[in-house]
């Protein structure tokens, strides 16, 4: 594996293990983020109980999506692109790419009634993603190994 393509293996793993925390974090919650609480104007515990269930359901479906599109990123990232096959970096980078566009839209919606959104790391996820795919465009010029 080239210089350029070790750098893009840890942009995707960097990536892929920032997917995988936040999808835990995020599953194993018992309470909406200080964020949420923040946007909402109310602390969980004055969240009416029968809300309760519907919004961790839906913030633990989002902790289940980040964790699968990590676990797809990292299983992408050890087999194919370790191998060198070219479509992976494609793959690599539209899953993530899928992962991040929708919540940064999200985000900037939101931004003006939050006081700290995770607005820089996702912003740095995109830019791992985006650095792996121009560190590996010469994968189709490299031997497989």
């Amino acid at each position: 594996m080239t210089n350029k393509l070790k750098i893009a293996f840890a942009c995707n793993l960097f990536v892929a293990i920032g997917f995988m925390v936040q999808g835990l974090v995020y599953f194993f919650s018992s309470q909406f983020m200080p964020y949420h609480a923040n946007i909402t104007g109310c602390a969980w515990t004055e969240v009416p109980p029968e809300f309760q269930p519907l919004i961790l359901a839906l913030i633990r479906g989002g902790g289940i999506a980040s964790f699968t599109s990590g676990l797809a990123i990292a299983v992408l990232t050890f087999i194919p692109f370790r191998k060198a096959q070219t479509w992976s970096r494609w793959a690599i980078t539209g899953i993530g790419l899928c992962g991040t566009l929708p919540l940064l839209t999200i985000i900037i919606s939101l931004h003006v009634k939050m006081d700290s959104p995770p607005l820089p790391l996702l912003i740095l996820a995109i830019g791992l993603l985006i650095a792996g795919f121009l560190f590996s465009s010469n994968m189709n010029h490299t031997k497989t190994s």
